[in-house]
């Protein structure tokens, strides 16, 4: 990087660049260009020392208040909290459920041990799109999740799902409903739908 330097020993002499990260003495003045880097770890500190003062100001203010004061802040807060959770729930982590499934088909591939399922179908909401899914274990039974949210690009209602199913389970469920759609022993079946209400 180059640094200005004076031509001479007056300090408002005109300035020309030399060589050098630091500045290179020429004659009684000498400049030194700080490197951007300095710059820039000035902003972020100042950013930083910012942010602790807001803090700090808050902290103040809270402690200032009467305590009806700072339990109904504390009450808005929890409520703050669980709007945001309510709408997370609402729209990016929407669990499906059996009856709002088209064409929910329940397949177990032959020869396979331990047994493996294929779980399949369409979700009725064209707004929503597959997320992910999910299983957990309840007893002698496992559960399936399929997590819905807004759809997106590249998102889509269908969803093919391959599950394994432990020798120590005899039954597959559905859904925060739980419902069942697959026990030991019974063939592959296409889990009935009800008529659309969408």
């Amino acid at each position: 990087m180059k640094s200005l330097v004076s031509r001479g020993a007056p300090n408002n002499a005109p300035w020309r660049y030399v060589g050098g990260a630091e500045g290179v003495a020429m004659g009684a003045g000498v400049v030194r260009l700080r490197p951007a880097t300095d710059r820039a770890r000035r902003g972020r500190r100042g950013i930083v020392e910012f942010f602790f003062r807001l803090v700090a100001e808050f902290l103040r203010i809270v402690t200032a208040m009467k305590m009806i004061y700072k339990l109904a802040l504390v009450l808005l807060v929890l409520l703050a909290v669980a709007g945001c959770m309510a709408l997370y729930n609402m729209f990016f982590d929407v669990i499906l459920e059996p009856k709002d499934v088209q064409t929910f088909k329940v397949q177990e591939l032959r020869g396979t041990h331990p047994t493996r399922l294929q779980l399949s179908g369409l979700a009725f909401n064209s707004s929503m799109g597959v997320r992910k899914i999910t299983t957990k274990r309840d007893g002698t039974a496992v559960v399936v999740l399929v997590h819905l949210s807004l759809a997106h690009r590249g998102a889509s209602g269908n969803f093919a799902y391959e599950l394994t199913i432990p020798d120590s389970v005899n039954e597959v469920r559905f859904g925060h409903s739980v419902t069942p759609v697959w026990k030991r022993g019974t063939p592959s079946s296409e889990v009935p739908s009800p008529p659309s209400t969408h």
